[in-house]
């Protein structure tokens, strides 16, 4: 009889092998053998990537997104045994993954007040580099220094008056360990402080208000308005509101101060007052007496006095004005004589049921025909 030995099957990957994250890894090394086999299955347990052919002595690795995170995956290839054997071959190595840089410099922007003078770079991290640097679009500098995770930023009197700088951290691998870079970005605002400016002082007659048009602000996230006295705002909150005075503010005879208050922007929680005195100058008063009779032909003369039948007036500003054609002489000054017209005497004879028509007509000894 013939005994025929088959000899068992025999598999071996070689040693451990390291790739860059990204690259597909071909299984080509000579010390991947396999001998008195009768299927080559590769296989990759807990992984998940896929091979280019199982079945093949060398096939290509193609790392999945879960090798890729986790930076390594175990390849393991079976060599199945020829009949009557029963027993596999079995030989594994450890495929490394080495990670491209993970870098993130913080937030995606960052508001600084225009007055802060350090801006510490506290949430920004760097894993799988060898070499860290920070790079700025502006002028200032890194403290302790640009190759520092985690410095201090000193911007520069141009960064903060551009209103903005861009800082970038770079991670980098040396060229033996892959070479890879990633970078990424973080904007620094300078907000500018609050303004506040309430026009200049004023002086109204005491029945008006008053527009604060002349009023500013800038920079603010809210402004309100106050007043010494006991008027009021229409809209306190607005930056040109109308200020009404109250009887109490008319009554005080000083000046009514108004200020308005500006409050900063976000980081720049400062306030910004500025005021200004609103005067409320006595409502001009006249008295130039009851209404009288005239008989035709006969003047009107008008004699007032300043401070007791006028007050409060400028005087250089007499203006006398009828509501009919006749004249006055002179027009502008506080007494005076009024010479109607014809048509001012046409318009009007004493009317029949008016009480004092009799008594008129005698005394003028005139009656309409």
């Amino acid at each position: 009889m013939t005994i025929t030995i088959v000899a068992k099957p025999t598999a071996s990957v070689g040693p451990d092998q390291t790739i860059c994250e990204g690259d597909n890894f071909p299984l080509v090394d000579p010390n991947i053998t396999a001998t008195n086999y009768n299927l080559l299955v590769w296989s990759a347990p807990g992984g998940d990537g896929s091979f280019s052919d199982i079945n093949s002595l060398n096939p290509t690795y193609i790392p999945g997104t879960n090798d890729r995170l986790s930076g390594q995956v175990t390849l393991r290839l079976e060599a199945l045994p020829n009949s009557p054997c029963a027993t596999s071959a079995t030989s594994e190595m450890l495929l490394s993954i080495t990670r491209i840089p993970l870098v993130d410099a913080g937030p995606v922007s960052i508001d600084y007040c225009e007055t802060d003078t350090v801006i510490a770079l506290n949430n920004s991290t760097v894993l799988y580099a060898d070499n860290v640097l920070w790079s700025t679009s502006g002028s200032g500098s890194f403290s302790p220094n640009a190759s520092a995770t985690n410095p201090q930023y000193f911007p520069s009197t141009a960064d903060i008056a551009n209103g903005s700088v861009l800082l970038t951290l770079t991670g980098s691998q040396n060229p033996g360990n892959c070479g890879a870079q990633s970078s990424d970005d973080i904007l620094i605002n300078f907000i500018e402080l609050p303004t506040a400016n309430a026009g200049p002082d004023v002086t109204i007659c005491d029945d008006n208000s008053y527009t604060l048009g002349q009023a500013t602000a800038t920079n603010y996230s809210s402004v309100t308005w106050t007043s010494s006295g006991t008027g009021s705002f229409d809209n306190n909150n607005l930056t040109n509101p109308t200020y009404t005075p109250s009887a109490q503010d008319i009554a005080l005879g000083s000046p009514i101060t108004l200020t308005v208050t500006a409050v900063g922007i976000g980081p720049c929680q400062v306030t910004e007052s500025d005021s200004m005195d609103l005067t409320l100058a006595p409502s001009p008063e006249m008295e130039i007496g009851n209404d009288r009779f005239l008989c035709e032909n006969t003047d009107l003369s008008i004699n007032l006095t300043a401070g007791v039948d006028v007050s409060h007036v400028d005087t250089n500003s007499y203006q006398w004005t009828s509501s009919g054609t006749g004249t006055f002489l002179p027009a502008n000054t506080l007494s005076t004589v009024y010479q109607h017209s014809p048509d001012d005497l046409a318009s009007w004879y004493p009317d029949p049921n008016y009480a004092d028509s009799t008594t008129f007509g005698t005394m003028c000894n005139a009656n309409k025909r």
